[in-house]
């Protein structure tokens, strides 16, 4: 949504990175993202965007889906910052 207010009736608050608003309450986790590239499609526009941060709200393990499989959140996984 383009409006002004579209925020106002949902917890938030910015990200540390590009102090874009992270949905803190509706979040497991957020990738914090910088566009690297767009490409029109029709009318669309594929965005492709760089993880600059990846910031976890929540400790419980979450449910994944990606490439036709289900997964879980890695604990393990390396933060990147760039």
């Amino acid at each position: 949504s383009g409006a002004p207010d579209r925020f106002e009736r949902v917890p938030w608050r910015p990200t540390g990175h590009t102090r874009s608003p992270a949905l803190v309450e509706a979040a497991h986790a957020v990738g914090d993202c910088t566009v690297d590239r767009t490409y029109p499609a029709g009318d669309h526009v594929i965005v492709v965007g760089v993880v600059r941060a990846i910031e976890q709200f929540r400790t419980d393990s979450a449910l994944m889906y990606g490439f036709r499989q289900y997964g879980q959140w890695c604990r393990t996984a390396p933060a990147v910052a760039g």
